[in-house]
């Protein structure tokens, strides 16, 4: 009361919002020869949304002018929206031997819009920085005329094992990415400091990529018990085909090379965690650059009964890091003014237990 920024009124963001979804799928599996079988899924959704009239704080306040007109606009819209959504999955799985397996696929996935990013409505600067979910300090603004985005993705799969699958197991998968109607933004004023002022809009985006990892046996002993080494690599670069920024939040390239040993009922593990420097970034939102690390974990594991005792070291040299998807640190910044990416937790001791019932 008596605020001129945060007052007299209530700010109604959403008001009355609903975003309804009703959906049907049919699946049909097929095994056509010993070695050869395939699935095919369809599905369609229908997601219905809407959202009752909204108010700024002041109708007449002279700092609430751009709320109040931006929510008289808003008002003033017809703001029901049906998307009736179609999605296929298509996969082939062909084991050419005992050791060697493909499977390859194509996919058709579609996602209408949240709440926030068609309904946002508030056009001050302060409004439009209480709406994101990013940790990127920007301000965003919804449009209600967003369509929903539509992935479509090719991959193909080699698996490569053993006889057994046990001694050793190796998959490779590429696979590439193109959506029509990819929910980005575009800038339509300057914050300050950095930050922007952004409006969610459709533009058409690519992605493409190899996910891998492997597993190979080191020991399998009845005194010693057994002991292998396992890894994985994840590489993947995206990039928006309208401003050519690159797709925000992707992580850089990223892997882990880990020794693990089970000994009755103890386990362990040593684990390294390797992550590149992050210089593919999404210049529209300013999302930081941050430089590569490697982090040291340990874990040991014991089961009893029902019990699983856990308990783990991560970051154990207390290497100081930055979180490629942390965005900026903004309560730093708040306190000294430095604004720096987000930092990842430094060495922590964990330790759990799960009982089954």
């Amino acid at each position: 009361m008596g605020s001129k920024m945060m007052g007299p009124g209530t700010f109604h963001s959403i008001n009355n919002g609903h975003r309804d979804r009703v959906g049907h799928y049919l699946s049909w599996n097929a095994q056509w020869t010993p070695r050869l079988s395939s699935q095919l899924g369809v599905r369609n959704d229908v997601v219905m949304m809407n959202t009752g009239n909204v108010a700024p704080y002041s109708w007449t306040g002279m700092m609430s002018r751009p709320d109040a007109n931006a929510a008289r606009a808003f008002n003033a819209l017809k703001r029901g929206r049906t998307d009736v959504n179609f999605d296929v999955t298509a996969t082939t799985r062909y084991v050419a031997n005992d050791r060697v397996s493909l499977e390859g696929g194509f996919a058709r996935k579609t996602r209408s819009p949240n709440m926030y990013e068609r309904y946002a409505w508030g056009m001050g600067a302060m409004a439009t920085k209480m709406i994101g979910w990013f940790g990127d300090g920007n301000g965003y603004v919804g449009n209600p005329d967003l369509k929903p985005e539509v992935a479509y993705t090719a991959s193909y799969t080699l698996s490569l094992h053993d006889a057994s699958q046990r001694k050793w197991a190796v998959n490779i998968q590429p696979f590439y990415t193109y959506t029509h109607h990819y929910i980005n933004v575009t800038r339509i004023a300057a914050l300050g400091k950095g930050f922007e002022k952004l409006r969610f809009v459709n533009h058409n985006a690519q992605s493409y990529g190899i996910n891998a990892n492997g597993r190979v046996r080191l020991y399998d002993s009845r005194f010693w018990g057994s002991g292998a080494v396992v890894s994985y690599l994840n590489w993947v670069r995206g990039q928006d085909e309208v401003t050519g920024s690159g797709l925000y939040h992707q992580m850089p390239a990223s892997g882990s090379v880990g020794f693990h040993t089970t000994y009755k009922n103890l386990s362990g593990r040593v684990d390294v965690t390797l992550v590149k420097r992050k210089s593919t970034v999404d210049w529209l939102r300013n999302e930081p650059r941050t430089p590569g690390y490697a982090l040291l974990g340990l874990g040991l594991r014991y089961n009893w009964r029902a019990f699983t005792l856990d308990a783990a070291i991560e970051n154990l040299l207390d290497q100081k890091y930055y979180l490629p998807l942390g965005g900026w640190s903004l309560g730093d910044y708040k306190a000294t003014k430095i604004l720096s990416p987000l930092a990842g937790m430094g060495r922590s001791f964990n330790l759990s237990l799960a009982a089954r019932f």
